[in-house]
C-alpha cells in the first residue's frame, strides 16, 4: 500500500518528572515539521505543562476523547494505560489520519524528520510499527540486536519483547487491530510477573512487542537513530527512564544518534524510499563500507611545556601503536626551559617519528598552542593529544574507523582511567564498554591493561568531549573553526568547540573499544596552577557563551 504523503496524528504523553522535559520535546517535534493542529499533549497526574504553545491541544487526564477504556479513580493513568488511551484518543481526534505517532515527553528528534518519513512510509501492509528511535541495546539471537556497527537501514526486531517505547509510528489499521486486541484491556504488566493495579502496569514497550507479535506484524527501528532519549540539561542520568539497571545502564539512550541539526535523510543517502521494509530476507539493511585506515596520514598535535619525561612516554606509545598509519607529529613547545626541544627531537628520532616543532618563546596558553598545531596540520584528520596521555593498542585505528562511520562525525575520543568525562571510573562507562566489573583496582589505568578491558565495538553520542586525546575530522575543523582562544587555559575550550559543532549538525562520539591512559591534571600541578579556580572561571565563561536551554 504505497503512497506518497501520510496524514498524521501525533500524541505526546507526559507525567511529573524531577526535571520537566516536555517543553523541549514539543519544541523539537514542531521544529522538525509537524504542525500544532496535528499535535496533542496527554498529561497524566498534574504534569508540568510549562512551555507548551497555546495552539497545541492539551488533554489533562483523567479527561479522555474516546470512551474511557479503564476504570481508574483519580487523575493517575500510569504509563501503559495512558499509552493505550492515547492511541484511542488520537484515533478519535483525527479520524482522517492514516499514521499515528506516539512520543514520550523526554524524546527529541533530528532535523527534517517529518519530510523524511513522508517520503518513506508505508511500503508494506505487514509493517506493525516503525520507530525513529534506536536504543543502545545489543543482544544475542534470542533478544534481537538493535545497534549494528556495520550496517545502516531499517532493522527488523524479531524478539518477542521490544526495548524502547519512547516513540512509535503505527499505520492506522494497526492501531485499530491493537485497540481491538484483548491485551489492550488485559495486559498483565511486566512480563516477568503479574501486576494487578492498572496505574502500575508499565513496560509498555513489552506490551507493544507482545501485541504486535500476536498480530503477526513486523517491527522496525531506524539505525542510526533519528531520535534521542534525552537527559535534562546539566542533570545527566537524573531521569528514571534513562537509569537502567545492572549491566543495562544507559541502554535506553541512542548511541548512534545522528544529531539534532542533521537532516534525517543524511543518514540514508542514496537509499530509495519504500525499499527499507518487507524484503525477501525480512530485514532490509544497507551495508556501509568499512573504512580502510591502512597508510592513512594522521596529524598529531601535542602541546607541552617542559615535562620531557611525559612527552617521551607519549611519543613511545605513539610509535608502538601507530601500525600502518603515517603520522605527522606537531610538537608545540610553550616556552620550556632551554634544552627541552633538543631532547624531544632526539626522542622522536630514536622512535622513528617525523617531528615538526613550533617553538613559542613564552607560554601562549594551551588553546593558542592547539590552534597553531591545527593550522600546521597536513594530515587527513587531526589528533589532539596531551603529552600526559598514552594511547593503548589499536586506539588510533579504532578512533579513525569510528570517525569515518558517518560523514557528520566531528570528533571521537577514547575511554580512559582519569577522573573526567570519559573515565571508566564511572559505572555507566564500564557498562558501555561491556565490563562487568563493580570496581577497578591495580594498574588498570596503564594503556595496555585498559585496552584489554575495552574491546566492545560500540560508540556513544555525546554533546561534548574532553580533548586530552580526540580525533577531529578535517571537514569539521574547516566548518566549525579553531578553538576559541578566549578560553586561554584550555579548560572548557573543548566543550565550546563541541557545542559549536553540534549546532552545525556535527556529532561527537566516545569509542568504547579504544583506550588511552591519561595522567589527569599533571600539567596544572607541575605549573603550580589552581585548576579548580581556572575551571570555575572557564565554566562561567562557557555559560555566558552557551546559555542553558530553558
Amino acid at each position: 500500500m504505497t503512497r506518497s504523503r501520510p496524514t498524521w496524528a501525533v500524541g505526546i504523553t507526559t507525567a511529573p518528572r524531577p526535571v520537566p522535559m516536555l517543553k523541549h520535546c514539543v519544541a523539537s517535534t514542531l521544529a522538525t515539521g509537524w504542525l500544532p493542529d496535528e499535535l496533542t499533549v496527554f498529561a497524566d497526574n498534574n504534569a508540568d505543562l510549562h512551555g507548551v504553545p497555546v495552539d497545541v491541544r492539551i488533554v489533562r487526564r483523567p479527561q479522555t476523547i474516546a470512551p474511557n477504556r479503564f476504570e481508574i479513580t483519580g487523575s493517575k493513568f500510569g504509563a501503559w494505560a495512558n499509552f493505550v488511551q492515547t492511541l484511542a484518543d488520537l484515533r478519535a481526534l483525527h479520524p482522517e489520519a492514516d499514521t499515528i505517532f506516539t512520543i514520550q515527553d523526554d524524546v527529541t528528534f533530528c532535523a527534517g524528520l517529518r519530510k523524511f518519513l513522508d517520503d518513506d512510509l508505508w511500503p508494506s501492509s505487514n509493517v506493525g510499527l516503525v520507530s525513529p528511535y534506536c536504543p543502545n541495546a545489543r543482544g544475542d539471537d534470542n533478544r534481537g540486536v538493535y545497534i549494528d556497527d556495520r550496517t545502516i537501514g531499517c532493522r527488523r526486531i524479531k524478539h518477542r519483547y521490544l526495548i524502547a517505547g519512547q516513540t512509535y509510528i503505527f499505520p492506522r489499521h494497526v492501531v485499530d487491530q491493537i485497540l481491538d486486541h484483548p491485551l489492550s484491556t488485559h495486559w498483565r504488566g511486566r512480563f516477568k510477573g503479574q501486576v494487578t493495579d492498572i496505574t502500575d502496569k508499565k513496560a509498555l514497550d513489552a506490551y507493544v512487542g507482545e501485541v504486535t507479535r500476536r498480530l503477526g506484524l513486523r517491527r522496525y527501528f531506524y539505525n542510526p537513530s533519528l531520535a534521542q532519549h534525552e537527559e535534562p540539561p546539566g542533570r545527566q542520568r537524573s531521569n528514571s527512564s534513562l537509569k537502567g539497571h545492572g549491566r543495562h545502564l544507559g541502554f535506553r539512550r541512542a548511541g548512534r544518534f545522528i544529531g539534532h541539526e542533521t537532516p534525517a535523510a543524511a543518514a540514508f543517502v542514496g537509499h530509495e524510499p519504500h525499499l527499507r521494509y518487507d524484503q525477501p530476507s525480512g530485514d532490509q539493511r544497507f551495508r556501509t563500507p568499512r573504512p580502510d585506515v591502512t597508510h592513512a596520514r594522521l596529524s598529531v598535535v601535542i602541546p607541552a611545556i617542559d615535562g620531557v619525561d611525559l612527552t617521551e612516554r607519549c611519543l613511545q606509545h605513539l610509535a608502538q601503536q601507530r601500525g600502518d598509519l603515517r603520522l605527522q607529529i606537531i610538537y608545540i613547545d610553550n616556552g620550556s626551559q632551554p634544552g627541552v626541544i633538543d631532547q624531544v627531537r632526539q626522542i622522536a628520532r630514536q622512535h622513528g617519528l617525523p617531528l615538526q616543532v613550533i617553538a613559542n618563546p613564552t607560554n601562549v596558553g594551551y588553546t593558542r598552542a592547539i590552534n597553531q598545531g591545527l593550522e600546521a596540520a597536513a594530515g587527513e584528520h587531526v589528533l589532539l593529544l596531551n603529552n600526559d596521555c598514552f594511547v593503548g593498542p589499536n586506539c588510533l585505528q579504532r578512533l579513525y574507523k569510528h570517525l569515518l562511520w558517518h560523514p557528520r562525525t566531528a570528533a571521537v575520543g577514547p575511554l580512559t582511567g582519569d577522573h573526567g568525562h570519559n573515565s571508566l571510573r564511572h559505572r555507566h562507562r564500564r557498562q558501555q564498554a561491556g565490563m562487568h566489573i563493580k570496581r577497578i583496582t591495580g594498574h588498570w589505568n596503564e594503556a595496555h591493561v585498559g585496552a584489554r578491558l575495552c574491546q566492545r565495538e560500540f560508540i556513544v553520542s555525546e554533546k561534548v568531549l574532553p580533548f586530552f586525546c580526540t580525533l577531529l575530522h578535517r571537514d569539521a575543523i574547516a566548518e566549525v573553526g579553531l578553538l576559541d582562544e578566549a578560553f586561554t587555559s584550555g579548560l572548557a575550550a573543548d566543550d565550546d568547540w563541541c557545542l559549536r559543532a553540534g549546532r552545525l549538525g556535527w556529532q561527537c562520539l566516545v569509542a568504547c573499544d579504544a583506550f588511552a591512559a591519561h595522567l589527569h591534571q599533571t600539567t596544572f600541578r607541575r605549573q603550580h596552577l589552581q585548576r579548580s579556580k581556572l575551571l570555575a572561571a572557564a565554566h562561567r565563561q562557557l555559560r555566558i557563551k552557551h546559555p542553558p536551554r530553558r
